[in-house]
């Protein structure tokens, strides 16, 4: 099935403060994608599906991370030790997502990786749609090809557990303890699968030349 775009807004969180370490000397989130800078490319998609507030979580400085994303409708947090892995970033985003205004009532927040700029929009309002339609769902998660990716919805009632994760592992582990809890949302889109991790991702999708 096709997915649909929708239009009302979730807030979202875009974690943008990893270290690239199997990237060498090379940014991968200031990499061009069709002329764009990767993080912008992903907050523009996320923007136009109707996310609302973004917060893009980067680590300490990432003047260049704010830089490209200038001009955007996006508010920073910091993740002061990137080091420790993804888990600071989403705890430094809901944080910063406490004290936004306008986001008491949100049932749910997407939390999208910034070094996957291929999902479509119409993926993203579509997770938006099903939050809207069953507001009680736990973890709302794109599939394609009967394989689960990113990004994905979660419930506020699981923010003070996704608050309390260590580690580089993200919300695999409550999707793994909560199995009974996720909703897979199919969708025609690739691009929920395809991250940018290694210089040979990057070479292959044509953003390095060798």
């Amino acid at each position: 099935m096709t997915c649909t775009r929708k239009t009302p807004a979730l807030p979202g969180l875009l974690l943008a403060a990893g270290l690239s370490r199997r990237m060498g000397d090379i940014n991968k989130l200031l990499l061009p994608v069709d002329g764009t800078a990767m993080v912008r490319r992903t907050a523009d998609t996320l923007l136009s599906a109707g996310v609302s507030p973004l917060i893009a979580v980067t680590g300490p400085g990432a003047g260049d991370i704010r830089a490209a994303l200038s001009g955007l409708a996006v508010t920073f947090a910091v993740n002061a030790d990137p080091e420790n892995g993804m888990a600071g970033s989403i705890r430094a985003g809901l944080r910063q997502l406490a004290s936004a205004t306008g986001t008491n009532d949100a049932t749910h927040v997407l939390i999208a990786l910034a070094d996957m700029p291929y999902v479509r929009a119409a993926t993203i309002g579509t997770l938006i749609a099903v939050a809207y339609r069953h507001t009680d769902q736990g973890i709302i998660v794109p599939s394609y090809g009967n394989r689960r990716g990113n990004p994905v919805l979660w419930h506020r009632r699981y923010f003070s557990k996704l608050a309390a994760l260590e580690g580089d592992r993200g919300g695999r582990s409550l999707m793994t303890d909560h199995a009974d809890q996720v909703l897979m949302k199919d969708c025609n889109d690739p691009g929920i699968h395809m991250d940018v991790d290694t210089a040979a991702d990057a070479t292959r999708l044509g953003l390095i030349r060798t």
